[in-house]
């Protein structure tokens, strides 16, 4: 009898849990963002939790592409001491909400145990920085790493970086704690720098809080809303759904024909544009190659596959026009600032189309996999000069991402074409 008491309560106290309630009227509820149970708020872990980088830690200045400026956050101004090392300084107001001071320290901290661990905030800052120092509490100095000269990294690493608070990692770091495996998941625990917190997290929805007392209050002002709450759901049908019920506000989903949303369901829903692409990109889909295995580490391999993409197909079919077609420098060039960045006759020259990306040509890839000695087999396959087969491989995608699984379905078919 105890036992089915207990198994009882077991189940109503999950049921409680999973039953939270926000106020409407104060919540924002979010969908896309997050597709499965929420892990860790750590970000040296290696898949923390959406809305840790953002809401809870934010960088000491923000890039704005519209404008080409980098915006003051938990940073007030910065200063070139020359044309290879700028100085940062930390606002005064800037402290964790725990009342600690954020100083040039914790951004020094940060980045070392980065470099220590291998991953975690500005990750790669190595390659492009040959120091970071602090030079006063609310000072800190980055200089460019002169034998990998680039100043789109160099500034993206130092304006860009986002301080974790040292006095937390380092005392994990004291007791012998795996600061990968630490998850933060203790709201009443948790320093952050940013305006909300973990409010609650279970198997179906995250949610953070609005943090009343934040340090940039009276710089910026509060967020409007209390709560952000990332509702999870198993696909893109489902969570559509409920974004036309209205139980949702921002949708990071994929939305067939999103116009109609406006023009013939009369929904009040827009989007960043009101003609294509209709979003704001921030981010350019890739097919990730593993160019460390043989032959795909082989050059004429990898251009034949570009050449047998069907680009225009994918976007028009797949993506309903969402967005143009990505640059090969994979610098999104729909942004005129944007576009210093292009060697715009480099591309001309390589693929020898008049915009600089890539077309889709199958007599191309064929040809190039002909002349480097692939021949196909007889189911179809080609084989390498030493005999290794070329596949077959697979495509991973995450289910329920309808459109990424069509377009990976017209790769794979155009793949197979050329063998």
């Amino acid at each position: 009898m105890k036992r089915v008491i207990f198994l009882i309560l077991v189940v109503l106290s999950a049921a409680l849990i999973a039953q939270i309630t926000l106020p409407r009227n104060e919540t924002v509820y979010v969908i896309g963002a997050l597709w499965g149970p929420a892990t860790t708020w750590n970000l040296y872990a290696p898949q923390s939790t959406y809305g840790t980088d953002q809401f809870l830690y934010i960088p000491l200045f923000m890039y704005n592409i519209g404008r080409d400026a980098w915006l003051p956050l938990i940073g007030e101004s910065y200063e070139f001491v020359d044309d290879k090392t700028i100085r940062i300084k930390i606002r005064d107001e800037a402290k964790w909400n725990d009342g600690v001071p954020i100083t040039a320290y914790d951004v020094v901290y940060t980045l070392e145990l980065t470099k220590k661990l291998g991953i975690g905030p500005s990750t790669g800052w190595w390659d492009y920085i040959e120091y970071v120092k602090a030079i006063d509490d609310k000072t800190v100095e980055f200089k460019a790493n002169e034998k990998n000269l680039n100043y789109f990294m160099f500034l993206s690493y130092s304006l860009g970086a986002e301080p974790m608070p040292k006095h937390v990692y380092s005392k994990l770091e004291e007791e012998g704690i795996n600061i990968k495996d630490w998850r933060n998941d203790d709201p009443e625990k948790q320093v952050v720098s940013g305006p909300y917190k973990l409010f609650h997290s279970d198997p179906n929805m995250v949610a953070y809080v609005r943090i009343d007392n934040w340090w940039g209050k009276d710089i910026f002002g509060l967020p409007r809303p209390k709560y952000i709450a990332n509702v999870i759901y198993k696909d893109n049908p489902s969570a559509n759904l409920a974004f036309e019920r209205g139980d949702a506000d921002w949708a990071g989903t994929f939305i067939p024909s999103v116009w109609e949303l406006w023009t013939k369901k009369k929904q009040p829903i827009g989007t960043w544009f009101d003609k294509p692409p209709y979003y704001m990109p921030d981010g350019v889909v890739l097919l990730y190659i593993n160019y460390t295995k043989h032959p795909l580490n082989d050059r004429n391999v990898r251009k034949a596959i570009a050449y047998a993409i069907p680009y225009k197909d994918m976007l028009k079919k797949a993506y309903f026009g969402y967005s143009p077609q990505g640059h090969p420098s994979m610098v999104i060039d729909l942004f005129e600032p944007y576009k210093q960045w292009i060697d715009f006759d480099l591309a001309r020259k390589t693929w020898g189309t008049e915009d600089g990306k890539v077309p889709t040509d199958l007599e191309m890839a064929n040809k190039i996999l002909d002349e480097a000695g692939f021949k196909k087999g007889k189911d179809g396959i080609r084989v390498a000069p030493d005999g290794t087969r070329l596949g077959p491989y697979t495509i991973s995608v995450p289910y329920g991402w309808t459109d990424w699984m069509m377009m990976c379905e017209m790769i794979a078919k155009n793949l197979r074409e050329i063998g």
